[in-house]
């Protein structure tokens, strides 16, 4: 028990560990296959973020960004929740990226050119 005191952990970094752990319960699937979505939707919610901080379009664009971003990721996860994975491997992967990418990019375009 001395030891576990020994090393504090903040709560945020073990919620973030939690939730690291469980990401891939979020699939509902039992293979590994559905992991190459899920990384391919983590670096694209990570090329988001970044996205943003790069070009930096002031708190109200970018928070319309980020909206349209999740409201599309979204919209796509509830569109394909009912497909079985493994008969539909390509087009549930091209609509969980291809939707919120294209989403992205084309709001980002809209507000770089207004700026």
């Amino acid at each position: 028990m001395n030891q576990i005191k020994s090393f504090p952990m903040k709560k945020s970094v073990l919620l973030g560990s939690l939730i690291a752990l469980s990401w891939p319960r979020t699939a509902m699937a039992s293979g590994g296959e559905v992991l190459a979505l899920l990384l391919l939707e983590a670096g694209l919610f990570i090329a988001v973020l970044a996205g943003l901080l790069v070009f930096r379009l002031g708190l109200k664009r970018s928070t319309i960004i980020f909206s349209l971003y999740l409201l599309s990721l979204f919209a796509s996860i509830y569109i394909t929740g009912q497909m079985r994975y493994l008969d539909n491997l390509i087009l549930i992967n091209t609509i969980c990226i291809g939707v919120p990418l294209l989403v992205w990019i084309i709001s980002l375009n809209y507000f770089l050119r207004q700026k």
